[in-house]
């Protein structure tokens, strides 16, 4: 097996034989199994390489096979088929085929995955860190992408990650980055998050789809929920369910009728009633740390600057200025 180690974020794997796939995989990605046709012959590729907060891992088996994906805690993965397809199995849910330039598939961390390869498929696929999902409206996006985990590839939208994934492949092979990767990153990352939710979005049949468009309804339950709740730890799921919305639904309302995320305007509330009760006099006797604790701000310093940012200046000389 040949093997390039060109830095800590680079790694190469090129063989004849699956088992060392199979072994590269499990060790970079996920424990995985990899079963050989009878008479195929198999020229494998692993390429991985992290760019900012991405990982991208390019491979090829060069022969049919079927691999087999454990659950594990982390990471989810976004599957974009480049060549040939695959029929991937996940249980009660069923079979599906993944073609490119027909549609990628989303794979929940938890979900123990069969994948049928054919001789011919190239795969990139791109981890998805909590961070990430959320910003595409949560663990939702992953578990039901349309009931069947599915992001199509079809139509502008589809094009446009299609095109991204193209990019990202051809960064894979060109090798290790330089002193740049990280503004590089950072730009992929946005431009990853909003081409899967374009595509997922673009689906006509979505249905989510008649509550978005009549949107004033949802949005005045989710707001009307989130500020009876300015005391308590919401998630976007519980948010989402108040709006009768999915996760994903609800942070593209958000976003369309608002321009931030629904967790970024229920802070923003969450620092209207702080200031509010400042200027009330309803500051407790132990100061503006516990007011700030009573209403979800667990961090001090970043309260104190998300403050000065909404307001213009520190609680502290709110708190002052109101008692002149």
């Amino acid at each position: 097996m040949q093997s390039l180690m060109a830095d800590r974020r680079a790694l190469w794997r090129r063989s004849d034989s699956l088992a060392d796939f199979e072994a590269t995989m499990s060790a970079l990605l996920r424990p995985c199994r990899a079963q050989e046709r009878r008479g195929a012959r198999y020229r494998t590729e692993v390429l991985h390489e992290r760019v900012g907060a991405l990982g991208l891992t390019a491979v090829r088996t060069g022969g049919a096979a079927r691999i087999t994906v454990a659950p594990d805690r982390a990471p989810s993965l976004l599957q974009i088929p480049i060549l040939g397809a695959f029929d991937s199995h996940l249980g009660r849910a069923g079979s599906r085929r993944y073609e490119a330039g027909a549609a990628a598939q989303l794979v929940d961390a938890q979900a123990p995955l069969e994948m049928d390869f054919d001789a011919a498929t190239r795969m990139l696929i791109i981890d998805l860190t909590p961070a990430q999902i959320e910003a595409m409206g949560g663990a939702a996006a992953i578990r039901g992408a349309h009931g069947q985990r599915r992001v199509p590839l079809e139509g502008a939208a589809g094009a446009r990650l299609m095109r991204l994934a193209h990019f990202m492949l051809a960064e894979v092979e060109a090798g290790p980055l330089g002193p740049g990767a990280a503004d590089l990153g950072a730009g992929l990352e946005q431009a990853l998050i909003a081409a899967i939710g374009g595509a997922i979005d673009a689906r006509t049949d979505s249905p989510c789809r008649a509550a978005v468009d009549d949107a004033a309804g949802p949005l005045e339950r989710a707001e009307r929920f989130m500020r009876e709740h300015l005391d308590q730890a919401l998630t976007p799921a519980e948010i989402a369910d108040a709006a009768g919305l999915s996760p994903r639904s609800l942070h593209r309302m958000f976003r369309a009728r608002r321009g931030a995320t629904p967790l970024a305007v229920f802070k923003e509330m969450r620092l209207q009633r702080v200031h509010e009760e400042i200027l009330s006099g309803r500051c407790p006797p132990n100061g503006l740390t516990a007011l700030a604790l009573d209403w979800g701000f667990n961090h001090a310093g970043l309260f104190a600057a998300d403050y000065r940012r909404r307001f213009g200046r520190a609680p502290s000389e709110t708190l002052r200025a109101r008692m002149v």
